[in-house]
């Protein structure tokens, strides 16, 4: 544009662009060029030229498009703007300049930061805003050259544009060490000044003096300063940096740059240094001395005489024995042991003639009195035998008659201590007069008492300091002392606490009266003190941050404790130091907690360490709710005998005012004991404390041990029943001694001057009353006399319960803190209301809070919901003590045996002295139901059951009565103790037995009964006769059968109450004669997803409306009324009853239709397009049964183990493979299981083992990743997830054929199972398939498998001459590989074997069919000759071998050695594959002492390479190029038919080889040698051939083995194999419990589940395997755990 046309513009005002932009229009993309001929016309008064009309036209585009950018960017800012870069001039200028001025420091690519890192910095700096960057990311520009990335990358928005991306900078540093760390740091000083942020001398000042701090040796006690403190000093200045600097970090022309004053500032200042301060070091206390030790010594003897020795301490009693003494020298020190050694069987001959004395008798003879440990000899053994019963053995008739003698455990009040029960004794049997009287006169004593004290008192209190009198001046100290000597208290220590304070610091006593148990100090109190000014100056840099109103209380409360003398203050810091006269004072912080309402102030001893230096060695027993329970029964019990003299009893909690401020500090710890208090303008004040402080750890122990006292003086001296929990003393007394019992207690506190709240005062001064408070709960005592204590939670707590309930169904999400909250209150909550629901409402909470899945709105709500009612509805708990009611013994039993599963039960009532007896069995169809969830191991189900019946039978018997149930299996027992199983199908009846809890509450007892003694065994095993006599019976009934007439009812309970009512799914349509498939799925729709499986019915409903039917709305309404009459008029359960509290599942809801049971009145359409359609939809139930149905067992673990995991694969939704498809209508026809596993099977035939593994193994990552990312179904996804997986794959730089493997495996996919949701082709797109060769580019070059070195060899040959005969025929067929130089695969077709021996050497000829590399039918009919040297190199092997053949009965066959089952223990029906050989050569290198890692690089490739490549290593026997071929069987063409027909060639080649392997033997040869020692060998031998000296591993023209090539030579695959989400329960464990689930190990090839041994032998299995990398967790074996096999070795030798 020329300058004229310019200067009209500007003359016109158009000066910028924004005027120019809306010249012509208002909206310029409107514009025409009609307007802009009228525009320029206004404004030139003469037409401009044709070329200048071109350049105002292009201004005014120009200034139209930059007008509508900066709108956009004004209005729609970028999220993810490119760092500006600076100009490359510029940054070179910097940096001369800056190594001009730095003449010190060396600029190198290594030690200059990366390009990035500055530009970085420079866009801080123009910001304002500044960021904390780990150490970690200061690259250096060597690696930043070295990792050249594309920094952009172009994509596709949705509306078809193109849009530039930033791509995330991922380069790091090594910055772990002292030195990389200083490295990394002196690369930021240089980016900083480079940026003009700060300059390099201050951050080196700063940098610098970290590491000075570091290097200076630490204090006595404390410990230098780490690497992650000076990180930790680093963070928080530039963190408090960027905060002070925020938007100024720009200064001014000439001036110091800001962010170096904020540096200079911050080094100094305690607020960075606190984080560089030394810390005190870890110190163990000294240990325990035991009650023999003194510092004097001792010695010990023994004279084999049955003396006394004199030990340390006492005397020590010898066993009487004939053992020669044994003596330790005069002076010795330290522990003792005593070896004491047992044998049950004679001394042998060889050691006796070393003087080995014959063995002591545990007993002379069996006792017939006194220790009851011990019965008579065994019937049938003889007197002379060794064997004898030890344990409490009883016959089922004496267990029924020791039963019925024994009291029900609620009944027991042996947990009150004699003196409460004397008390509560006194109290009963007294009148209100006499003990009113009784009470009196103690009370005058006890004046009398104290007037007689009085100087002695006085004299005491002023011995005292004036702080200490202040705290106890109220106190009688002496009167307190005498009155506990009186009544002979058994902790006379506990006075100390009050005439000379209570220690804070150090190791507490333990009186005799209280169990031992030790909590070591961390710290002492020299160290304490020592760290003490360092501790103080960090808590007051650090702010307390409370709200206003918590810092009003703070004060309000520090103000009245000073006011009542338990403080002294304030001091500033310098004040206190004047006042101990040293600085090594403690500071602890006040600060404020909210108890529900209520603020209270505590001391953060914690924070101070001061309770780290405290050693505890008592064990608290507090008398919690239970005791005051107890002495309630107790009553109840002297009621009920003598119910003339039963009264009404009352009860009150009295409480101590500021019950830790009442006893003093030791004066010699009062400076460990400064509070320290934050003021409202941030100041701090401090406060000298001398009462107890609440935070401290001395001040529990203490304070229990002074209650104890007061509990014993009530009790003792007052006779007021009574218990004692810290500052509560909960009384209980009768209706008529109330008031008096009151006035007594406090007048005997007051006078022992016990500040506590009296009655009519305050808020905690309640009466006696039959309704009170107590301890959290709630206790009515009103009809105690006739034998009832309800106990109920304190008023406020369920509405608490309620409200948080609420809050969290509204939010419909719940957070772990309010999870642990909640579960909390509801925990504690549970204990007072009847029946057992809150309990299960806890164990579902429990799962939620802790899972790790996304919990629904709906789930959550339904839950929530379910409590609230419980809270609303359940009773509060009633306890009954009534005497008169004896105890009812109900025993069952189950039996599995023979595939029968026998119910056997045996009822006795004590208060008819009759029983009854039931037999039966468990219906087929749970059986078989349970079979397919559990496995064989259904017992416990079995046992369950039982008494689940004969709970809901004898309802109406049992209600209100004391009843023990005995049960002789620990998973039923435990689960109804618990009330929760992590069994499914158990869970659901432990579910339903308490709900009859709910509806028919009585008292029961689950207790236990040994299998022998259980006289349900007998009816359990059809022989109820048996047993009619001792049950006092007259007839054996049948078993009560809740099934009949309906055999689906016991059924369709708990599958639907527990799945779908909860859903607010119709359950009456379930219910027709039709759907007999359901009979086997008992627990199968529990089994489908997390337990509970709210999300499967959420599909399912989800899913319902998909299925077409006539009038589905019409239809919907005539199953519901046609199902509700069907239902109606089937006979009703024991638990169907109407109930108190109404379920989730019971509560009106709109019921949604579902596909199953619309049969019974509805015909569909009749459609094939639409069924075609439809093909995709399985039913709910068809999908269930899919899933948990297992695989068939193959003939090989390997195998088995592969179609484990890609059924768990394919099944995950079965809609997606048309495989799924077909075997679903299999299962709605009914077809037999087995048919419906081998057609799983049979599809995978064709395939080998090693592909199944490898192609499994691929599959199981991509699950892995869909699920994290929320794939519902991966195999119905289109092309943009697989790529978007790819691509994951290759940014976690997974292995480079990761990808290729994937696309190979989803190709195998669909051959054999079709993804009919998922177009392969199009999935398989070209990017695709990109990302897979550019991973596959990235793979390391192929490696062969290293030979087996001559230590390998030797011990393998030394194995297998020690082996059993299992493990050395598979160890033979591996020698033979070895020296024979064959493949696996060609060792498998052996036909024949001859050994011939000669001069001590032993020589294997052997006949083959065929090799690996036959193609043509001649080669694969051809025989062809191995040679082996059988003495090998060390160990004479093939004769083992072939004797071991024969013990096994192995014959050639098809195959030389078949595959080893774990599962069955046993041989397989297929030959063992490389994978299998590979595992027990490894495993066999290892028992025969390889180290592991080693052994674990070999595979059976290693066989066939060892010889080969000894030959070509060997110097001292030269082999040509051509016997080095015919060594390995890489023969020409035309050499193959002669050399087949004659054996010469190879003999004589042999003849060799064992020349080679004798001078292995004598030391001339070592083929392990390095390259250069194998150099220096040939030099030696005289000889540099190149056929000689060979290739470094085999033979040049040794082509590679296809076992060999690939990722893996094992057929293992990849180590993709761990399945996802492997936390199944476990569900078929043939060991006997207890069951330590870290001690199965599963092997990641076969599947197959090992055990563990523990102790010594803790890294080898119970088969005799050892623990290796090839073995993973079971909790992590995902389809292996759903559905395992077991090591049927383990077991044996495990359980016998």
């Amino acid at each position: 544009m020329e300058e004229t046309t310019l200067d009209v513009l500007i003359a016109n005002n158009y000066k910028t662009f924004g005027h120019l932009a809306f010249a012509v229009s208002s909206s310029p993309n409107t514009a025409d060029e009609e307007q802009v001929q009228q525009w320029v016309n206004t404004v030139f008064a003469q037409p401009p030229t044709p070329q200048q009309m071109a350049c105002i036209r292009r201004a005014l585009f120009e200034a139209q498009a930059l007008s509508i950018s900066d709108m956009k960017s004004r209005v729609e800012p970028q999220s993810d703007v490119l760092v500006r870069k600076m100009p490359v001039a510029e940054r070179i200028a910097r940096q001369t300049a800056l190594e001009r001025r730095l003449t010190g420091v060396i600029f190198a690519p290594e030690t200059t930061p990366g390009h990035s890192v500055v530009d970085r910095l420079v866009d801080v700096l123009e910001t304002g805003v500044m960021a904390y960057l780990e150490p970690h990311k200061y690259v250096s520009r060597s690696q930043e050259v070295q990792n050249v990335k594309s920094e952009k990358s172009l994509s596709i928005t949705t509306d078809g544009n193109l849009k530039v991306n930033a791509k995330v900078e991922t380069l790091t540093c090594e910055a772990s060490s002292a030195l990389t760390l200083r490295q990394a740091w002196s690369r930021r000083s240089i980016a900083f000044e480079l940026a003009g942020l700060a300059t390099f001398t201050i951050l080196e000042s700063w940098v610098q003096k970290m590491f000075i701090m570091m290097q200076r040796p630490p204090p006595d006690g404390y410990v230098s300063i780490s690497l992650q403190q000076l990180l930790a000093a680093d963070r928080h200045l530039f963190t408090v940096a960027a905060d002070r600097l925020l938007g100024n970090l720009q200064g001014a022309p000439g001036r110091e740059k800001p962010l170096d004053t904020e540096v200079k500032r911050l080094a100094d200042s305690t607020e960075v240094l606190q984080f560089l301060t030394c810390l005190p070091k870890a110190t163990n206390p000294p240990p325990l001395k035991r009650p023999w030790e003194t510092d004097k010594g001792g010695q010990w003897k023994a004279d084999g005489k049955g003396g006394e020795g004199k030990g340390r301490k006492g005397k020590h009693k010898e066993s009487k024995g004939t053992g020669s003494a044994m003596q330790l020298p005069p002076g010795a020190k330290g522990y003792r042991l005593v070896l004491v050694a047992y044998s049950i069987r004679p001394i042998p001959s060889s050691a006796k003639a070393l003087g080995v004395p014959e063995p002591v008798p545990l007993r002379d003879e069996i006792p017939t009195t006194g220790c009851k440990a011990l019965q008579p000899p065994v019937e049938g053994v003889s007197s002379g035998s060794e064997l004898c019963r030890v344990g409490f053995y009883r016959s089922p008739e004496q267990w029924v008659d020791e039963a019925v003698s024994t009291t029900h455990p609620m009944d027991a009040a042996a947990a009150l201590p004699k003196i409460t029960l004397d008390a509560i004794l006194q109290s009963f049997s007294s009148d209100q007069k006499a003990m009113a009287l009784k009470r009196k006169v103690a009370l005058m004593k006890a004046e009398i008492l104290a007037k007689k004290l009085e100087k002695d008192e006085e004299a005491l209190h002023k011995s005292m300091p004036d702080w200490m009198q202040a705290v106890v001046h109220d106190k009688r100290i002496l009167l307190w002392e005498a009155l506990l000597r009186q009544s002979e208290y058994d902790d006379m220590e506990v006075v100390d606490f009050l005439k000379q304070g209570v220690p804070l610091v150090g190791t507490s006593d333990c009186p005799p009266c209280f169990e031992t148990k030790v909590r070591p100090a961390v710290l002492t109190e020299a160290e304490l003190r020592a760290a003490a000014p360092d501790l103080r100056r960090g808590m007051m840099s650090r702010s307390l941050h409370q709200e206003p109103e918590h810092t009003a209380h703070l004060l309000e409360a520090t103000r009245e404790e000073l006011a009542s003398g338990f403080i002294q203050g304030p001091f500033t810091e310098e004040q206190v130091n004047a006042h101990f006269g040293h600085k090594h004072w403690l500071a602890i912080r006040r600060f404020i907690i909210r108890q529900g309402q209520k603020l209270r102030p505590i001391e953060d001893c914690c924070e101070a360490h001061l309770n780290e230096a405290y050693a505890a060695t008592i064990k608290l027993r507090l008398q919690d709710a239970d005791f005051f329970v107890a002495m309630a029964l107790e009553v109840s019990r002297l009621s009920g005998r003598s119910p003339k003299a039963a009264r009404p009893w009352v009860a009150k909690c009295l409480d101590l005012a500021k019950a830790y401020k009442q006893l003093p500090v030791a004066g010699c710890h009062r400076d460990l004991a400064v509070i320290m208090v934050e003021e409202e303008d941030g100041s701090h004040s401090f406060y000298l404390s001398s009462s107890l402080m609440f935070g401290s750890t001395s001040a529990v122990f203490a304070f229990n041990r002074v209650s104890r006292s007061i509990w014993w003086l009530l009790t003792k001296v007052l006779h007021i029943p009574c218990s004692h929990f810290y500052d509560d003393f909960p009384m209980l007394v009768p209706e008529d001694m109330g008031s008096e019992a009151d006035a007594s207690a406090s007048k005997f506190l007051s006078l022992l001057g016990w500040r506590h709240a009296k009655t009519g005062e305050g808020g905690k001064g309640h009466p006696f009353m039959s309704k009170f408070d107590v301890l959290g709960l709630s206790a009515d005592v009103a009809q105690l006399h006739l034998g009832t204590l309800v106990l109920s939670n304190k008023e406020g707590r369920a509405e608490r319960i309620q409200d948080l309930l609420r809050v969290v169904s509204d939010e419909g999400r719940i957070t772990r803190h309010q999870g642990q909250v909640l579960l909390g209150l509801l925990r504690f909550a549970s204990g007072f209301y009847g029946g057992r629901t809150l309990r299960h409402v806890c164990a579902d909470l429990n799962r939620l809070v802790f899972s790790r899945d996304n919990v629904t709105p709906q789930r959550l709500r339904a839950l929530c919901d379910w409590a609230s009612k419980a809270l609303t509805t359940l009773p509060p708990r009633t306890i009954s003590f009534a005497a008169s009611r004896p105890l009812v013994h109900i025993f069952t039993d189950g039996c599995w045996q023979d595939g029968v599963a026998g119910l056997g039960a045996v009822v006795f009532d004590c208060a008819t002295s009759h029983g009854r007896v039931f037999q039966g069995r468990l219906p087929d169809n749970l059986v078989k139901a349970w079979l397919s969830e559990v496995g064989e191991q259904i017992i416990g189900q079995i046992e369950l059951y039982a008494v689940l019946v004969m709970r809901c039978f004898l309802k109406d018997d049992i209600a209100g009565r004391r009843t023990v149930f005995w049960c002789d299996n620990e998973a039923a027992r435990f689960g109804l103790i618990r009330n929760e199983s992590h069994s499914r199908s158990m869970d659901v009846m432990l579910r339903a037995f308490a709900k009859v809890e709910d509806e028919s509450l009585s008292f029961t007892w689950i207790s236990r009964v040994p299998s022998a003694s259980n006289p349900s065994d007998a009816p359990s095993r059809g022989d109820g006769q048996s047993v009619l006599k001792l049950a006092r019976a007259t007839r054996v009934e049948p078993f009560p059968d809740f099934q009949a007439p309906h055999p689906r009812r016991y059924l369709l309970l708990l599958l639907l109450q527990e799945r779908v009512h909860s859903r607010g799914v119709s359950a009456e349509i379930l219910i027709r004669p039709q759907i007999s498939a359901l009979e086997a799925f008992l627990g199968l729709l529990l089994t489908v997803t997390d337990w509970p499986a709210v999300s499967f019915l959420d599909k399912a409903e989800s899913q319902a409306e998909d299925f077409p039917f006539v009038g589905s709305e019409a239809a919907s309404s005539a199953a519901e009324v046609s199902s509700r009459v069907f239902a109606a008029n089937l006979p009703k359960q024991a638990w169907e009853g109407p109930t108190c509290l109404s379920y989730p599942w019971e509560r009106p809801a709109k019921r949604r239709a579902t596909v199953l049971g619309f049969l019974d009145v509805l015909e569909p359409v009749a459609d094939e397009a639409l069924e075609d359609k439809q093909l995709g939809k399985l039913p709910p139930v068809a999908k269930a049964y899919l899933r948990r149905l297992p695989v068939a067992r193959e003939s090989s673990d390997e195998r088995t183990h592969a179609l484990k995991r890609l059924k768990f694969l394919i099944m995950w939704d079965p809609d997606s493979t048309s495989l799924a498809s077909s075997l679903s209508g299999a299962a709605t026809r009914l077809m037999d299981d087995a048919l419906v596993q081998q057609s799983f099977s049979d599809a995978f035939r064709s395939k080998a083992t090693g592909t199944l593994l490898k192609r499994a193994g691929s599959l199981e990552r991509y699950f892995r990743w869909a699920v994290e990312n929320q794939v519902a179904s991966p195999f119905s996804v289109g092309e943009s997830v697989i790529y978007d997986y790819l691509s994951y794959l290759r940014s976690a730089e997974s292995a480079a054929t990761s990808a290729s493997h994937f696309v190979e495996s989803l190709r195998f996919l669909h051959s054999v199972a079709n993804l009919c949701r998922m177009d392969l082709p199009a999935v398989l797109s070209a990017r695709v398939q990109g990302v897979a060769r550019d991973m596959y580019l990235g793979k390391r070059p192929l490696e062969q498998k290293p030979q087996l070195t001559v230590e390998m060899v030797a011990a393998l040959e030394s194995f297998c001459s020690r082996a059993d005969p299992q493990d050395a025929v598979i160890c033979g067929q591996l020698l033979f590989c070895l020296h024979s130089c064959a493949r696996w695969s060609d060792g498998q077709r052996l036909k024949s074997i001859e050994i011939q021996e000669q001069q001590d050497e032993t020589v294997l000829i052997a006949d083959a069919l065929g090799a690996k590399t036959a193609t043509t039918k001649e080669a694969k009919t051809r025989l062809i000759p191995y040679v082996a040297i059988g003495t090998g190199l060390r160990h004479s092997w093939a004769n083992v071998w072939s004797e071991a053949r024969k013990d096994q009965g192995f014959e050639f066959g098809d195959f030389a050695q078949p595959a080893w089952l774990d599962s069955k223990g046993s041989w397989g029906e297929v030959a063992m594959d490389a994978a299998q050989a590979t595992f027990f050569l490894q495993e066999f290198l290892m028992k025969a002492g390889i180290d592991q890692a080693e052994a674990l690089k070999r595979s059976s490739h290693s066989l066939k390479a060892t010889l080969t490549t000894w030959a070509s290593r060997c110097p001292t026997v030269a082999f040509s190029r051509a016997e080095q071929r015919l060594l390995g069987r890489h023969m020409k063409p035309k050499d193959r038919s002669p050399l087949t027909y004659s054996r010469q060639a190879f003999t004589s080649l042999y003849g060799k080889v064992l020349l080679m392997l004798q001078h292995i033997r004598a030391g001339k040869f070592n083929p392990d040698l390095n390259e250069v020692g194998r150099i220096v060998e040939v030099a030696k031998a005289g000889s540099v051939n190149a056929d000689q000296a060979g290739g470094r591993s085999g033979s040049p023209g040794e082509p590679v083995d296809s076992s060999s090539s690939g990722e893996s030579s094992d057929g293992s695959g990849d180590r993709e194999s761990e399945a996802a989400g492997g936390e199944d329960l476990l569900r078929r464990v043939p060991f006997r419990d207890p069951v330590d689930h870290s001690l199965l190990k599963v092997h990641r090839l076969s599947g197959i589940v090992h055990h563990l041994k523990e102790g010594v032998d803790a890294r080898q299995f119970f088969c005799g395997r050892i623990l290796s990398d090839r073995y993973m967790p079971f909790t992590r074996a995902g389809p292996a755990a759903a559905d395992p096999d077991f090591c049927l070795q383990c077991q044996r030798a495990r359980d016998g």
